[in-house]
């Protein structure tokens, strides 16, 4: 079931190395005429457990069978740039760059090679704009729209896409948003507040799974997704500042065709999906893919080494999800303004 567990590892990259981290600085606020700001995130994960097809936190399940313990681990470094058309105009390209291992560790804590599969490319590339719509005594709205783009896939990821993936990597996504941030004075350090939520639009891939008795190429349409996330940022020193940060997403079920998943910590095989050549009265364990579904919660620093060059680093912690990796994510990056 290699490719059902390194599909679920995937989205790591789509929700870490594609998040816009700069707006840590101020979730609403856009840059001023002329101005722009470059960033380099580098997100790293590495972990045994995941959130399975029931929403259930259980373990790695790896290639080489359920004998085998498994691990999955990602790098991704993330190149986000933005630029201010005008004081309310802001426009944005992010960029990430993914390097992914799905091991096999063996009773004595060896990785089997053979059954470790990995893969180093370029993912999906995100391109928008933001516009701010308020900006009133500290309070700021401000209405954005992303597209991204699908990334020229590999062989491996073409086998992962459509029905073994609950994302889809070759295929392009609307995301339709509005962000609110309000500034705040407490003990003479400045207390920023701010959340991020709205529609993620997920079109059709015509090329987007196999039929698993004719090995036609079948599209897959999965569901629109509702997606969100919230930060404290406060002002601790002159220099560094402290914060929370919590994202989430979640995404109803779809139709797909039929393949076969595991469940639990036994890897328990179950079949799921109702299109494509199934044999006459055939009935699967699902008739749908359940839908992607994380909340992450965590800590976030961010230190001023210069007045338009700041480092950050935090981590955030899976509380709950469904077809998502568990674990913890480690976020470091630097951002310069200009």
């Amino acid at each position: 079931m290699k490719k059902q567990v390194l599909s679920i590892f995937l989205f790591v990259i789509i929700v870490f190395a594609s998040g816009n981290f700069r707006t840590v600085f101020a979730q609403a606020e856009t840059l001023s005429k002329g101005r722009s700001i470059f960033s380099v995130f580098y997100t790293r994960s590495d972990t045994e457990t995941r959130f399975d097809f029931l929403g259930e936190r259980v373990r790695v399940i790896p290639a080489a069978g359920p004998d085998f313990r498994g691990s999955t681990r990602s790098d991704i470094i993330s190149f986000d740039y933005a630029y201010g058309i005008t004081d309310r105009l802001e426009i944005h390209v992010t960029v990430p760059y993914a390097d992914i291992e799905f091991a096999s560790i063996d009773r004595n804590g060896t990785k089997v090679k053979e059954f470790s599969p990995s893969e180093a490319a370029i993912s999906n590339t995100r391109f928008g704009l933001r516009y701010n719509l308020v900006r009133k005594d500290n309070f700021f709205v401000t209405a954005k729209f992303d597209v991204k783009a699908p990334a020229s896939s590999s062989e491996l990821q073409r086998g992962l896409s459509g029905t073994t993936l609950p994302i889809d990597e070759g295929q392009t996504d609307f995301d339709i948003t509005g962000q609110v941030s309000r500034r705040f004075i407490v003990g003479n350090r400045l207390l920023r507040v701010g959340a991020e939520a709205g529609i993620r639009l997920r079109r059709e891939q015509s090329d987007g799974a196999t039929d698993a008795f004719t090995n036609e190429t079948l599209p897959v349409d999965p569901a629109n997704e509702f997606i969100y996330n919230f930060q404290v940022n406060y002002s601790l020193l002159r220099r560094l500042s402290l914060g929370l940060v919590g994202n989430g997403i979640e995404q109803g079920d779809f139709r797909v065709p039929f393949r076969t998943i595991r469940v639990g910590n036994d890897g328990e095989v179950k079949t799921v999906g109702t299109q494509g050549s199934l044999p006459p009265g055939f009935k699967p364990d699902f008739e749908k893919q359940s839908g992607r579904r994380i909340f992450s919660l965590g800590p976030i620093a961010n230190l001023s080494v210069t007045a338009k060059t700041t480092f950050t680093a935090g981590v955030l912690f899976t509380v709950s999800g469904r077809n998502f990796p568990a674990g913890q994510y480690l976020v470091f990056g630097v951002s310069r303004v200009f």
